[in-house]
Order: structure tokens, then sequence, then C-alpha cells
């Protein structure tokens, strides 16, 4: 079946990602980094100045999701990007969704094991009081160069830890919900020797039209009163029988209306 036409939500939020390029990439503000200490620096700030001192340097044993090596290879991250971006948009589309905001859904069929982008927004030194499963939007992600000796007295030596803070920019992963019953997941890898990233996969078949969700994990689900997600092994359901709705008409259905003048993430309106 033919990919259905985007929304005008959708070529909303495609011409201002093409227009504020930020948006669809890490991005990286070093006042917020300034005090930064990295583990085993004696206790003196050493922060990372740009987005390639924050998450660049990744370690070759980790595997590529460009190419699946396990060693150093030559991928390059704009390329990996690049078409990872191009997939979201041509697979999948923004809808606004009852009680979440908006979500992503499939707009053709995606096979299981599909990358549909990297996960992407500000990066924020980590905080220790917040752990990845906490918050919505938050993605802990190794931090500043691998250290050398890898271990000292026996012992690994502990690297730094950013988080990646997607609440206000990012990619069109930030719009993808909570479900007990996921369809996708958040990996970590890392590209040629270039860039360690975070994305999101698919690890089921996805039908047109379907919603794709990923389980935001125990921690965060303990901090809301209940679960939308209205799946029958719900792990915190929703005592008064309500769950998330479709958008407008359905899966597939009427395009919503479009949203002038900025971005909404996921849980806004």
């Amino acid at each position: 079946m033919a990919t259905p036409p985007q929304n005008p939500l959708q070529r909303n939020i495609l011409a201002q990602i093409r227009v504020h390029r930020s948006m669809n990439t890490n991005t990286f503000d070093p006042r917020v980094w300034a005090d930064w200490v990295q583990p085993n620096y004696h206790g003196r700030p050493n922060p990372p100045h740009n987005v390639d001192e924050c998450i660049g340097d990744p370690d070759p044993a980790d595997t590529c999701v460009a190419c699946g090596a396990t060693t150093a290879c030559a991928c390059i991250y704009d390329n990996w990007v690049n078409h990872t971006r191009t997939n979201w948009i041509n697979r999948t589309t923004i809808q606004p969704v009852q009680s979440a905001g908006f979500g992503l859904f499939a707009s053709e069929c995606i096979p299981a094991g599909t990358i549909l982008d990297e996960y992407c927004g500000e990066l924020v030194p980590e905080d220790p009081t917040v752990s990845n499963e906490e918050s919505t939007y938050w993605s802990n992600i190794p931090c500043g160069p691998r250290p050398s000796p890898a271990t000292r007295y026996g012992r690994p030596v502990e690297i730094g830890q950013c988080a990646i803070d997607a609440q206000n920019r990012g990619s069109a992963t930030r719009f993808v919900n909570h479900s007990c019953v996921p369809l996708a997941a958040i990996f970590e890898g890392r590209v040629g020797t270039q860039r360690r990233v975070k994305y999101v996969q698919t690890i089921v078949d996805i039908d047109e039209y379907q919603e794709i969700f990923v389980d935001y994990g125990e921690e965060w689900l303990k901090a809301e009163p209940h679960c939308w997600c209205g799946e029958k092994n719900c792990r915190k359901p929703n005592q008064a029988g309500g769950r998330r709705g479709p958008p407008p008409g359905g899966p597939g259905g009427p395009p919503p209306k479009a949203v002038a003048g900025r971005v909404a993430r996921a849980g806004s309106v």
C-alpha cells in the first residue's frame, strides 16, 4: 500500500526542522557544563566544550549501528544520521493522541529490527538524583574521553555520564509514548569512531498506521498515578477504565490540524 501523504502537522514540523536543524540534532550549551568534573579527575572541573568532546571518542568494542562491527571501523556519523532521518520522514507520521499530546505512528509496515531514528536532544550533565526511568525525556549516555589506561589497580576506570534531554528539542523519537507492551526500545551504540549514539529501534513488526511505543520503565511508572496504555497486562492500569485514545478518525484517519509556529512535544497540547 502506498504511503499516505504527510499531514499538515507533520509538514509543519518538517519545515521547522529544515529551518532549525538544531531541533533534529544533539545540542550543547557550554554554560551548563562549566563546573562539571570528570570522574577520577582529582576533583577539578574538566568540562567538554562541544558535542564531539561530550559524546565523541566511543569504545570501538561497542557495536557500530551503521555496519555492525565490534572493532574500529570507518563509518561516518553524518552519513548514518542522514539515512535515519530520511527513514522516519518516509515511514512514520506524527499525530495527536488523546491524553498523551502527540504520538509517532507507522505510515507503512515496519519490520522488527528497523532503526527509526537517533534519540537526540540537549546534552546536559547527569543528575544523579534522576534515573533514566524517572524522566519521560532523559536518557543517559557515557560522556567525555575514554579513560587511558582503562583500568587502574585492577579496576575499570569510571567514565562520566551525561543525559540527552529531549523535552524541548530533538528528533521525531521524542514523540514516542509509553506502553507496557512496547513495539520499540531505546538502544545505545556508536557510529564509527566518531560518536556515541542512542537510537530507537523496533523490536517487533509494526503494522501500517499502528502507534509506536517504548516502555519508559519501572521508575517512571512508579511516579505516575496510572498508566494509559490500556493493555491487558498493563503494570499500573487506570482504575477508571480510561486509556489513551487514537488520533481523530482513528489511525490513518483525517489529518489533524497543524500546530502553527512550534513543535509540540509528547504530553503537551
